[in-house]
């Protein structure tokens, strides 16, 4: 029985790099055992994505060899060099300075002056949570719902990478300030976004741009899953002689994005 590999430790990912031969779905899907639809989504999207992960090099080197055997070219990515550990920094403000670009960090004004030839990568994505909150009452035999909220929010990301470096600097639509548009600002974060995506793509000349996050996330949950965390009020006095038993269920995609950020700028870097 193979060893269980929890999200959040680190181990060594298969990554999916060339395209797939035809019809070779079902034998990876038995040979990874991971569902069919899983495995067909990671293949047709004919990029590089993570396909499996093992907590040793000596199984994933294993398995890469027979996925080899089926035509299927692998690169297997130790998850220890993605330094996820270091966050990248939260950027609330850029300038265009001629041939350089500031970035001022959010939270403590630090300015960061480095030159455009030298940005190598930005990645955009879509980053949501959504929390749900449940209440019941036992009633005799029967467990009744007595009232539930259920809170959803995302926004909008773009990872920087400099060329020398793993950890990059992160915009997040909230807090952050668009001047840098001048007379294209428009009043609204929503309308704002694909302008600066522009206008960084335009300056940043020798980046590559990944834009296709969010077209590609549900082929990432088979190994980077959404993050779930649960939580139990307990007992409740809600009224005389009433009482009721709450929980709590959190989900969101972040770790997932910084995961596909860091290994895009892997790739990168090779």
């Amino acid at each position: 029985m193979r060893e269980s590999l929890e999200a959040w430790q680190n181990g060594f990912s298969i990554v999916v790099c060339g395209q797939a031969a035809e019809g070779i779905d079902r034998e990876v899907s038995r040979l990874l055992s991971l569902d069919l639809s899983d495995v067909s989504a990671i293949l047709q999207a004919r990029r590089p994505l993570p396909i499996a992960r093992y907590p040793n090099s000596a199984e994933a080197a294993r398995v890469c060899s027979a996925l080899a055997l089926l035509g299927l070219e692998c690169l297997i990515v130790n998850e220890l060099d993605l330094v996820l550990e270091k966050p990248n920094i939260r950027i609330g403000s850029i300038s265009l300075l001629g041939d350089n670009i500031d970035l001022r960090d959010f939270n403590t004004s630090t300015s960061y002056e480095l030159e455009l030839s030298d940005i190598s990568l930005l990645v955009t994505g879509s980053v949501w949570s959504e929390r749900t909150d449940e209440f019941t009452k036992k009633a005799r035999s029967k467990v009744a719902t007595t009232s539930e909220s259920h809170i959803y929010t995302d926004e909008q990301m773009m990872d920087i990478y400099h060329i020398s470096s793993m950890i990059g600097f992160r915009i997040q639509t909230a807090g952050f300030d668009f001047s840098c548009l001048n007379d294209g600002k428009a009043l609204l974060a929503v309308q704002n976004w694909p302008r600066l995506i522009e206008l960084l793509q335009a300056a940043c000349t020798r980046s590559r741009l990944v834009a296709d996050y969010d077209h590609v996330s549900k082929a990432l949950n088979a190994t980077f899953p959404p993050e779930s965390r649960h939580e139990t009020h307990g007992m409740k006095n809600t009224g005389f002689r009433k009482r009721t038993f709450g929980r709590s269920v959190e989900m969101t995609n972040l770790d997932q994005f910084n995961r596909f950020s860091r290994l895009e700028r892997y790739l990168d870097a090779r």
